[in-house]
């Protein structure tokens, strides 16, 4: 700590949960197309504010589909403001980036990483990546911008079910849930409050859409808040330092890794897990073969 702010590892803002994909799996639900865009302008302000009391080691922009968000470029300007210092990153699937002619320059002048999340080895999938790739590493090459890429082809479900029929695992064993999750150190803002996670965080909204908000199952997490501005600093250090607790029990014990289905939009899939059998895909030569 220095200077009475908290530094801490991680900490990450989803700009929206629109996405031109539907990877089964997704941990803050925008497989389900949520459609929620945050405000720039709101953030813009809310992002100042948080600088004073947190200071993420590294900061991620992301979505959905960051790239969809029409002022993303303000938000990565008032972050590169508020945390200087920290690794900022913003994290897309790469298929709207030739849409984004004004990204580069911002990038570039905020020291900003651009890190291209690559979900799957379906044959279809690759080759709607290909043209995505061509840009990126003329991005890389002649705008210097910072290029990274994310395997992100393997997931585990957050819960039971899809849609309608998703319900908590409540394995009862939190300390065993929160040790194999993928997202223990995922610090949220969302709504211009911190959450422990984003499976906790947009879990109302994807409960709202279909129907499932007076799920009996259900109630124990929704009455999560995270914390807000107002909290204390003693508050503010108890919370980023919390590791396991009651919420952790709504996701698996032990989960199950499988290869994500990245169109699926049959949200009445009764399957629990999902394995296909793709030829798979070396990440690194797709990239500079492009």
């Amino acid at each position: 700590m220095s200077d009475n702010i908290i530094e801490f590892y991680y900490m990450e803002l989803l700009v929206t949960n629109s996405c031109n994909l539907h990877c089964d799996g997704c941990a803050n639900y925008s497989n389900y197309n949520l459609k929620e865009t945050i405000d720039a302008d709101d953030y813009a302000e809310i992002i100042p504010l948080w600088s004073t009391k947190v200071r993420p080691t590294i900061f991620r922009l992301l979505g959905g589909e960051p790239l969809a968000h029409p002022k993303l470029s303000k938000l990565i300007l008032a972050a590169a403001a508020a945390w200087p210092d920290s690794n900022r990153v913003v994290v897309t699937n790469g298929l709207l980036v030739a849409r984004r002619p004004d990204l580069p320059e911002v990038m570039r002048q905020t020291n900003t990483r651009l890190e291209l999340s690559i979900h799957s080895n379906d044959p279809e999938y690759i080759e709607m990546l290909k043209p995505a790739l061509t840009v990126l590493k003329k991005w890389r090459s002649e705008e210097g911008v910072q290029i990274s890429w994310s395997d992100c082809r393997k997931f585990y479900r957050l819960y039971r079910g899809i849609g309608k029929t998703m319900f908590p695992y409540e394995d009862n064993d939190p300390k065993s849930s929160y040790e194999n999750c993928g997202a223990k150190t995922c610090i949220t803002m969302y709504r211009g409050r911190l959450w422990k996670c984003p499976k906790i965080a947009y879990l109302r909204p994807a409960l709202r859409k279909f129907d499932l908000e007076n799920s009996l199952p259900w109630q124990p997490y929704l009455n999560y808040e995270g914390v807000g501005l107002d909290a204390s600093h003693k508050q503010l250090v108890a919370f980023l330092s919390r590791k396991a607790e009651d919420i952790c029990k709504m996701c698996p014990a032990s989960p199950k890794y499988y290869y994500k289905d990245v169109f699926n939009t049959n949200f009445e899939r009764n399957e629990e897990f999902l394995d296909v059998d793709y030829p798979i895909v070396n990440l690194e030569e797709l990239f500079e073969n492009a």
